[in-house]
């Protein structure tokens, strides 16, 4: 889904959740600072360690859309394809991305929080 997606839904007042296209969907942290996605990931040193942070999106001619992303770190496999380092540091999380921010994220192992 995309930043254009994510401000309709949150205009009708719909929330989202999707798996996070790291290199698809531009978040802040807040008003033109860019959201630091891999250093905030990077936190969670062990398999099954959890974390969230609050992020935005800003959709073209729409106002901001609060959010979370939440991660939790997994072990990765690399398959003998050529990728970016980036590619490989991300494959080591799960990422998601909710406007629901009622809802967290809940796992036995949690680091990485910021409120």
């Amino acid at each position: 889904m995309t930043a254009v997606g994510i401000g309709h839904a949150a205009a009708a007042s719909c929330h989202v959740t999707v798996r996070v296209n790291t290199g698809a969907l531009p978040l802040q942290e807040s008003a033109a600072r860019p959201f630091d996605l891999l250093s905030s990931v990077s936190a969670l040193t062990h398999a099954g360690t959890v974390g969230s942070w609050p992020a935005r999106v800003v959709p073209r001619q729409r106002p901001p859309v609060p959010s979370v992303v939440c991660a939790i770190r997994k072990e990765a496999s690399r398959k003998g394809q050529q990728v970016q380092p980036s590619t490989l540091q991300f494959a080591r999380y799960v990422i998601v991305f909710t406007t629901d921010r009622a809802k967290s994220c809940v796992a036995g192992n949690r680091a990485g929080n910021r409120s």
